[in-house]
């Protein structure tokens, strides 16, 4: 939705602030599409940021995780949508240099009802790992529990799409037990007073837990309100408003202490690593591909 939304406003000089979409392309060359991110701003100029880290940050954040993990190959499995492809095409461009090596990287139908044929290729290939981008839980779930069938000690991973409490139910116990996911939510008490504060207002407010995309929207928000208020007397200016979120540094929030930079990205770049316990999403430990 994005993709198709910032020409149009670019064309139109308008400030867009994303809280959840991390396609690389929509801001940065490496691991992009032909023609991106250009092609996103036919303006000539950027109008286009976002608070949540971009993929290649969640990439690399799965290779050190996966590497971590003793991985020495890993099947790259993607559900053919833009975010799950272009999370493995960058996992296979990055994941050689770091000492990771890839297997393999195929399409999957989401609404088959099995993957026998992958399933062949995935042992055949000799890989430890198998990475699977994409959103589709009812098909992660069918793939996981063949995986784990056909191949017990092969290592599942997967990224921030699949990381929600409806997925972890629906696993099977055999298959959640080889499961680790990477997502930008984070526990309470990795987050500054501020995040806390927030988590707790806003389960009071609304009686339910906010979940990590609350409060990247709320960050949005709060950017927007800020760029015009920085604009002063150009507040109205869209052109102003524009250039007064680039100059955003050293901002402390709710999600901690970040700037945003000339393409539009932000310098966070922490991730939680989380595993599947009773049904449920556990973290395990934090993923911050930026220390090293």
């Amino acid at each position: 939705a994005t993709a198709l939304t910032v020409p149009t406003l670019n064309e139109a000089g308008i400030l867009q602030i994303s809280p959840a979409s991390t396609l690389v392309g929509l801001t940065r060359t490496t691991g992009a599409d032909k023609g991106e991110p250009d092609k996103y701003y036919p303006a000539g100029v950027r109008t286009f940021g976002r608070v949540i880290q971009p993929d290649d940050v969640q990439a690399r954040a799965q290779i050190d995780d996966q590497l971590a993990e003793g991985c020495r190959s890993t099947f790259l499995v993607h559900d053919r949508e833009a975010y799950g492809k272009s999370l493995t095409d960058l996992v296979e461009l990055l994941g050689p240099a770091a000492g990771l090596r890839v297997a393999g990287n195929e399409g999957i139908d989401p609404d088959a009802r099995d993957y026998a044929d992958l399933l062949d290729k995935v042992v055949r290939s000799g890989a430890d790992c198998l990475f699977l981008g994409g959103v589709e839980e009812r098909a992660a779930v069918v793939l996981f529990t063949e995986l784990h069938e056909a191949q017990p000690g092969l290592k599942l991973f997967a990224p921030n799409g699949l990381a929600t409490p409806s997925f972890a139910k629906d696993l099977g116990a055999g298959p959640a037990s080889m499961v680790r996911l990477t997502s930008p939510g984070l526990p309470a008490r990795l987050y500054p007073a501020a995040g806390r504060t927030f988590l707790r207002s806003y389960q009071r407010r609304f009686g339910t837990e906010s979940g990590p995309y609350g409060m990247y929207g709320y960050e949005a928000m709060k950017l927007a309100l800020l760029a015009v208020a920085r604009a002063g007397d150009r507040g109205n200016d869209k052109r102003s408003v524009v250039a007064a979120f680039f100059r955003i540094q050293d901002r402390h929030s709710i999600l901690g202490t970040y700037s945003i930079d000339r393409r539009g990205d932000t310098s966070l770049t922490r991730y939680g690593l989380y595993r599947v316990k009773a049904g449920r999403l556990a973290f395990e430990r934090l993923l911050d591909p930026a220390a090293g």
